[in-house]
């Protein structure tokens, strides 16, 4: 097994065993620590030291290298108390094999870790090898490091869109990574796509990605120009980051039988403003949705 006595972390090779570490490795290693706080502007962050984690059998230990920020790493600090182990994703290289031939193979390769309940936000972390996404070779671990929240989201973004058999859909926020992404993958993918930013420096940035329908709600008569696309694109889905009473307006513009998917707060207030009528007698529909593999947008 692994030895820490020695300062350091050794999981030396021997016939039948594990292959060497990838570089030397540190008995303790630095870890986030983030205090919570109903505004977000006034959340901290601070480094601790811990005891650098040992891979098991079938694990490796990742030396991480870089590691995103998303909405669903920040959205539960705003309930206060301190936050150890953050960080959903993020990307690095295996250092050193717990054992097993899965975990062997990937010691000194770059790879993608995705994790629920956080790890990246730390020196180095241990995963089971057969959780990781091994890197191409030749992209480095910074440009990885958000391979998994936002590309999986759009993919099941769209794919719910072709279930619900719309031609095209409405998504705000649109400026975001996610959105810049959106844009790229539905022209890829040949489905319709209403993006809907604040500002029109946000709307020129999804210009030049190649968006083609962009409403900015700073401008008067943007209620009309949504309303217009959604007749001429015939769109029955909509997906919402904001909330608050945004989702109730996305509601009202689209036809009957519709679905607004709600998928983020970023106006800092819950849901609300909905139109009753719209739901009992235009049947349409709210809905919910997370970060998981698709398919998953289902109401």
């Amino acid at each position: 097994s692994c030895d820490a006595s020695g300062g350091g972390i050794d999981c030396p090779a021997s016939p039948g065993s594990r292959p060497a570490p990838a570089m030397a490795v540190p008995a303790t290693m630095k870890s986030i620590v983030v205090n919570g706080h109903a505004d977000l502007a006034q959340v901290t962050m601070e480094l601790e030291e811990v005891a650098t984690p040992q891979p098991k059998e079938g694990e490796v230990l990742i030396k991480l290298v870089a590691a995103p920020l998303n909405p669903s790493d920040y959205g539960a600090w705003r309930g206060g108390g301190q936050f150890r182990n953050q960080g959903k994703e993020g990307a690095g290289v295996v250092v050193a094999s717990g054992g097993g031939a899965a975990a062997d193979a990937l010691v000194g390769k770059g790879v993608g870790i995705a994790a629920m309940q956080g790890c990246s936000y730390q020196q180095y972390t241990t995963m089971p090898a057969t959780s990781l996404y091994p890197l191409p070779d030749g992209l480095a671990p910074e440009d990885a490091a958000s391979f998994w929240v936002n590309p999986y989201t759009a993919v099941g973004i769209v794919e719910t869109v072709r279930e619900k058999k719309s031609p095209a859909f409405i998504h705000t926020a649109a400026a975001s990574q996610l959105g810049q992404m959106l844009v790229k993958f539905c022209k890829a993918e040949g489905v319709g796509l209403v993006n809907v930013v604040r500002r029109e420096e946000q709307a020129e940035t999804l210009r030049q990605l190649g968006a083609e329908h962009v409403v900015v709600t700073d401008k008067e008569g943007w209620q009309d120009q949504l309303k217009g696309l959604v007749k001429d694109l015939k769109i029955t889905v909509a997906f919402d980051a904001i909330a608050g009473g945004n989702s109730a307006q996305l509601l009202g513009v689209l036809p009957a039988g519709s679905t607004c998917f709600v998928y983020g707060r970023l106006s800092g207030e819950d849901l609300h403003s909905v139109n009753v009528g719209d739901l009992i007698y235009s049947t349409k529909t709210v809905a919910g949705g997370g970060v998981a593999p698709p398919p998953f947008w289902a109401p």
